[in-house]
């Protein structure tokens, strides 16, 4: 870029770690979600050098914010967390794409920290009581990194659960909270999105 001057770089850097930080991103997500080396990603965080502007541009759209502010100072407005808009869906089948357009319920907004690749979906049962209750809200981050013992929203036979879910030898284990409900032991799954928090359903009434 024209402006590749220490001012510019550092300026850059800490809204790109802002940004990351407030997505819930790291360096290895940046990596694998845009394709990027791992040296280039550091040398952006560390304020050694700037992208050039269609890399600019792909990191503003991987945050959904204008790429103008990846590279102008910070005000104290701007720090705080910008209001996100995430669907609510009823179930989910087949895909993301497929069930926000059969599923959609309504959209909730959040002036906090939520990732914006996230979803809400609302639990159809009691299998992870207390956690969530029927009608309950889990909060669905894509694409997230897989953590054995995390609970996932995953598909397992093309049934959408959710689940505790930990790696073992023969595949992952699957356990819901409840005791009611068995624990299965499984060879694969299509983990959909970790599960980051949960809202009682009577907060969207």
């Amino acid at each position: 870029m024209i402006y590749n001057n220490d001012k510019y770089r550092k300026t850059f850097a800490s809204n790109l770690n802002y940004y990351m930080q407030i997505n819930g991103k790291t360096q290895t997500d940046l990596m694998r979600d845009l394709d990027l080396k791992s040296a280039t990603i550091s040398s952006w965080c560390n304020a050694q050098k700037l992208p050039r502007m269609g890399k600019m541009e792909a990191l503003a759209k991987y945050f959904g914010i204008h790429f103008t502010k990846l590279i102008e100072e910070r005000t104290s407005e701007d720090s705080k967390p910008e209001l996100v808009q995430i669907p609510l869906l009823s179930a989910y089948k087949d895909s993301y794409i497929y069930s926000v357009d059969n599923y959609f319920v309504k959209d909730l907004f959040y002036n906090e920290i939520i990732p914006l690749n996230s979803f809400g979906l609302i639990a159809n049962d009691d299998s992870m009581a207390p956690l969530l209750s029927t009608g309950d809200i889990a909060i669905i981050e894509r694409n997230s990194n897989f953590i054995s013992g995390s609970t996932y929203l995953i598909l397992n036979h093309n049934i959408a659960i959710i689940r505790k879910v930990t790696a073992i030898d023969i595949g992952f284990e699957l356990q819901a909270l409840n005791p009611y409900y068995p624990l299965e032991k499984v060879s694969d799954i299509k983990i959909i999105g970790k599960v980051i928090r949960s809202e009682n359903s009577s907060a969207f009434k």
